[in-house]
Order: structure tokens, then sequence, then C-alpha cells
């Protein structure tokens, strides 16, 4: 659940930033980000969970990294 919630909340921020925020930021790929949501919401049964898992352990770190400089830079 927590991953769809990501998933929403980057879809979010891409359509109120018009597409142009994430741009930014290339060192994560964001459409395969919000893509996940969409497989974990709707293709439940065909999931890999050991794709799932190495996902998060892979890709959640550089994510958040860069969740951060975006804040970083909204503060200053």
């Amino acid at each position: 659940m927590q991953l769809i919630a990501t998933g929403e909340g980057l879809k979010h921020v891409d359509r109120v930033t018009n597409g142009e925020l994430y741009a930014n930021y290339p060192e994560v790929d964001w459409k395969k980000a919000i893509g996940m949501r969409d497989i974990i919401a709707h293709h439940y049964f065909d999931i890999d969970h050991e794709i799932v898992y190495s996902v998060c352990k892979e890709r959640i770190p550089e994510m958040e990294k860069a969740v951060n400089r975006i804040l970083n830079h909204l503060e200053s």
C-alpha cells in the first residue's frame, strides 16, 4: 500500500508541475516509479514479489535522496 500511495503522490506532483519538476532530477526514473503504482494497483495477480523487493531495496534509497534534494531546493 505504501508503494501505491507513493506512486499516487508522484503522479500528483507531476501533474501539478506540468511534468517539469522531475526533469531536473533525472537520477530517478520517475515514469517507471509512477507506473509501478499502476501495476501494483491493477495487475496484482501478475506481480513478481522478488522484483518488487529488489526495486524497493535498490531504488527507494536513490529516490529518497532525490526527494530530499527537491525539498531542499524548494525550501531555499
